[in-house]
């Protein structure tokens, strides 16, 4: 997806590298890892401060606005 930029900014997920069957078992791992120890906590956390910087509706309108006004 497009995605990845903002996932990277905010540290709020994981990225595959290639959409292959090698790097999704990787990152389905990575993900059992951090939940056993608890680092899935600071991506929830991160991916509500990115969800309400980056979609959020007022300033997804003001950019629109910008563009075409």
């Amino acid at each position: 997806t497009n995605m990845a930029s903002y996932l990277n900014k905010y540290e709020s997920g994981l990225v595959l590298k290639k959409n292959d069957a090698d790097h999704i078992h990787g990152a389905i791992k990575r993900a059992v890892e951090m939940r056993k120890s608890n680092e899935i906590q600071a991506l929830k956390t991160a991916s509500i401060t990115m969800i309400s910087k980056e979609f959020d509706w007022k300033g997804i309108a003001s950019q629109v606005v910008e563009m075409y006004v």
